[in-house]
């Protein structure tokens, strides 16, 4: 196996907490967690195990201290993303970075910049790209055994469950206060789109029909 990797935490939800059991399973370490939730601290302490990881009770505290890890993990609200990833890189932290990166094109940008301007590296969590099916067709298409690309159509159904709750009245419900969903859900989808198919994309257009959301 490879060095083992220190990691600071940036936002203890879920997606932290899972990639962070994954990261322990493979012998890396936690040294510094943060987060405004009490739970959320503590269940990101359990995983951490015996390396006692130094606590803090939000991102911005946890930033403001010198470089404690490898890597920075941010996990944390969308809206956050560009402030914690960029104070991260700033503080020499190469960044793990939940997507999406940002909450506009102007912040993807300058966060690619800051990165490179502190000559460190910044990841964005693209899993999709990792799993087993995606990766088969990739390599599908790159070999040629489908012939050329024409055109590609997905669809990603999202559940009654996780629209309503996320995106009705969730914690992605207004886009001044987080993400819209061609961001926020789908970023995944045109990262994939454009990764299998080997080309950028020209433009990205949303629509929608608000006829079943009234009063």
């Amino acid at each position: 196996m490879s060095k083992s990797i220190s990691f600071a935490v940036v936002g203890c939800g879920s997606r932290g907490r899972t990639y962070m059991r994954i990261a322990r399973e493979i012998g890396h370490s936690i040294v510094a967690i943060s987060d405004t939730s009490p739970a959320a601290l503590e269940a990101m302490k359990t995983i951490a195990g015996e390396n006692d990881p130094k606590v803090f009770a939000s991102g911005e505290e946890l930033l403001a201290e010198e470089r404690l890890a490898d890597v920075a993990l941010v996990s944390t609200q969308d809206a956050q993303h560009f402030g914690h990833a960029s104070a991260a890189l700033r503080r020499g932290y190469d960044v793990l970075l939940e997507k999406p990166a940002a909450q506009n094109s102007e912040e993807v940008e300058e966060l690619a910049r800051i990165a490179k301007e502190n000559g460190c590296k910044l990841i964005l969590c693209f899993v999709l790209r990792y799993t087993p099916f995606y990766r088969a067709i990739k390599r599908a298409i790159d070999e040629g055994k489908i012939g050329d690309v024409i055109t590609i159509q997905a669809s990603e159904g999202v559940g009654p469950f996780h629209n309503v709750h996320s995106y009705v009245r969730g914690k992605w419900s207004k886009t001044e206060e987080s993400t819209p969903m061609i961001i926020a859900k789908c970023s995944h989808d045109t990262d994939l789109l454009a990764w299998i198919a080997g080309s950028r994309a020209v433009s990205v257009t949303s629509r929608e029909d608000t006829s079943h959301f009234r009063p």
